[in-house]
């Protein structure tokens, strides 16, 4: 039994136990890109512009396999269908098309420009 030398009250001695062995513990680094890569379609009616956009990145990326690497692209492939339908929040849609107006005034002015 062990004493407190500042309190002078007997210490309880508690093994703590190993959560985990360190032996099983690996990491995978992928050195190639995979073979194969899967197709991953996306139906966008409904859905929210960022959101699936966040999603879509992730797919590209390969963040949702366990062997993800930084620095290898083992991505899948990614289609999106209705895209037409997507739903835009905020003031996206008029900032949105304010900038492809001015785009689009550019693009003209330049095509003007060149005949």
């Amino acid at each position: 039994m062990l004493y407190c030398s500042i309190l002078e009250l007997p210490l309880k001695c508690i093994e703590v136990p190993k959560l985990m062995p360190t032996a099983t513990q690996k990491t995978t680094i992928v050195t190639k890109p995979p073979a194969q890569r899967d197709w991953v379609l996306f139906d966008a009616s409904g859905q929210v512009l960022g959101r699936l956009a966040v999603k879509i990145a992730t797919i590209l990326m390969g963040k949702h396999k366990p062997t993800y690497t930084a620095h290898v692209d083992t991505g899948d492939f990614v289609v999106v269908t209705n895209c037409r339908q997507l739903k835009v929040t905020g003031k996206k849609l008029v900032l949105g098309s304010a900038l492809v107006s001015a785009l689009g005034s550019v693009q003209e002015e330049e095509r003007g420009a060149q005949s």
